[in-house]
């Protein structure tokens, strides 16, 4: 990332008119938000703001950018639910708290959701109920065709119905644009980690670092 950053940089030594200048490290700022810890791109955010006030449109842009990727940055509260299972029972997110919880928002037809799902079946079994939960929350439109999913795949974690594809509440609460999409929730009720792992790659290291993390600060060591 340093290097790419570094190449970024040069590229807007090379334009000198001032609003083409500025507009382009606009996007810069913006790709930093975008893709590095919130405490690091503030940085840049907030120098942006002091060397452009003379473009309040771009202004406008980053500040609401900033806010809409922080509101579920790690440390934020964890977006609220209330959504039901297959039976009509509705569930929270308090239903659920203690424990870490990933979010699965997954549909049917989408591959990369399915190849997922033999590294979540292990995961599952490698911890406890009281160290991790798994939720999926499905996208899917049609609740008909949800049903036949889940009967089709059987996986032993609880499932709730989202609906509404895209559009559903929850799922744009957390700013998805795609699935497989995962926001992993600490027992506390806060974001841990935001789509930044895979049950496929690296999702056991982090979260063996995290649970590790959690019962030394909760042990008073």
């Amino acid at each position: 990332y340093k290097e790419l950053n570094a190449k970024r940089i040069q590229i807007l030594e090379y334009i000198t008119e001032p609003k083409a200048r500025a507009y382009a490290h606009l996007f810069l700022v913006a790709e930093r938000i975008g893709e590095i810890p919130m405490d690091l791109a503030e940085v840049s955010y907030h120098e942006f703001l002091q060397n452009y006030p003379e473009y309040p449109d771009f202004i406008e842009f980053i500040t609401w950018f900033h806010d809409e990727i922080k509101s579920v940055s790690p440390g934020e509260p964890a977006i609220p639910f209330n959504l039901p299972d297959r039976d009509g029972n509705m569930f929270s997110m308090a239903d659920f708290g203690g424990k870490f919880i990933l979010l699965d928002f997954w549909a049917g037809w989408c591959q990369p959701c399915l190849e997922e799902f033999p590294f979540m079946r292990d995961i599952y079994q490698k911890y406890s109920r009281e160290e991790l939960e798994i939720l999926g929350i499905s996208t899917e439109v049609d609740r008909s065709i949800w049903l036949q999913d889940i009967n089709r795949f059987k996986n032993p974690w609880p499932q709730l119905y989202g609906g509404k594809g895209f559009d559903q509440e929850t799922f744009k609460g957390y700013k998805g644009g795609g699935i497989p999409f995962y926001i992993l929730v600490d027992p506390d009720g806060k974001i841990a980690r935001y789509n930044d792992m895979r049950p496929s790659f690296n999702f056991t290291i982090v979260l063996d670092s995290l649970l590790a993390d959690y019962q030394t600060r909760n042990s008073g060591l």
